[in-house]
């Protein structure tokens, strides 16, 4: 948000140059991790990124439990162990392709199905939050509409 913010004080349009506006994000997160990790120090940063990737993992499989719940394939504690491994081993804390391709063996075709569901979810949501946002002009806001009046005695 802020990066949007500041390009459209700078008089540019994030709209015009998504490729730019992109980069001046990712450049934006990177300086932000920068600071964490020089204010948390190596030994803390690393536990930061441990819990960040680890609450991203659970969030992935507590997605798929809850996308199951109500249905004739709930997911097993095997299953949730297993796509946790996957996780682990593609180093992801999101639903990837590779995620979605590595639980073809031991998921059922319909858990599999919502697994590739919450991915879309997931790609659609980020694609938003990456979309600059409209600030409205500074002209003031516009005058909100008249309350009507209640007739006496009701």
């Amino acid at each position: 948000m802020d990066v949007a913010v500041a390009s459209y004080q700078q008089g540019n349009d994030p709209t015009q140059n998504p490729d730019d506006y992109r980069d001046q994000v990712i450049a934006s997160h990177t300086d932000i991790e920068n600071q964490i990790h020089a204010l948390l120090g190596d030994a803390n940063y690393a536990q930061y990124q441990d819990f960040t990737r680890d609450t991203g993992q659970a969030n992935v499989i507590k997605g798929l439990e809850l996308a199951l719940r109500n249905t004739p394939n709930p997911l097993t504690p095997d299953q949730a162990a297993q796509i946790k491994q996957v996780l682990e081993d593609s180093g992801a804390t999101r639903i990837t392709a590779k995620v979605v391709s590595a639980t073809k063996d031991f998921l059922s075709p319909a858990q599999h199905q919502a697994l590739e569901d919450l991915r879309a979810i997931q790609q659609a949501n980020a694609l938003k939050r990456n979309q600059p946002v409209q600030i409205l002009p500074t002209g003031g806001s516009p005058p909100a509409p008249p309350i009507p009046a209640v007739p006496a005695g009701k």
